[in-house]
């Protein structure tokens, strides 16, 4: 990947979670990429799942859309895992995005199951 990085910030803090949840607005107004940094620590429940996309916003403070193809596989146990989006990468499915990101984008973890928990923590490294 080409670039250098900019600066890493949590995106979601590591803590257990229960139910679906937008992160914060970010801002990437210098940067032309991003990497994303998946940590989960414990998983409990039945048939517990973890579903995480970008999405780029289209109004200040209104309305969002999914960035094709950025999202992670499914989640169903702990580990960690890596999303790399970026102008120019080889394409892998929910690993390599060739994209420029958005100058104001999110995050959407959305969590299934019966009475799922888990805790995660999700990490952004800005590429210039």
């Amino acid at each position: 990947m080409a670039g250098r990085v900019n600066n890493r910030f949590p995106v979601l803090v590591l803590a257990a979670r229960t139910v679906t949840l937008n992160s914060d607005v970010f801002g990437s107004v210098e940067a032309r990429g991003l990497v994303l940094l998946l940590d989960i620590d414990t998983v409990t429940g039945t048939l517990p799942t973890l579903d995480i996309k970008v999405q780029a916003e289209i109004t200040p403070g209104g309305d969002f859309f999914d960035i094709n193809g950025a999202s992670f596989a499914q989640k169903i146990d702990a580990g960690q895992d890596a999303l790399r989006i970026f102008p120019g990468l080889t394409e892998l499915a929910n690993k390599k995005i060739s994209d420029v990101m958005p100058s104001r984008w999110r995050v959407v973890a959305t969590i299934g199951g019966t009475t799922p928990s888990f805790t995660f923590g999700l990490y952004a490294e800005s590429v210039l």
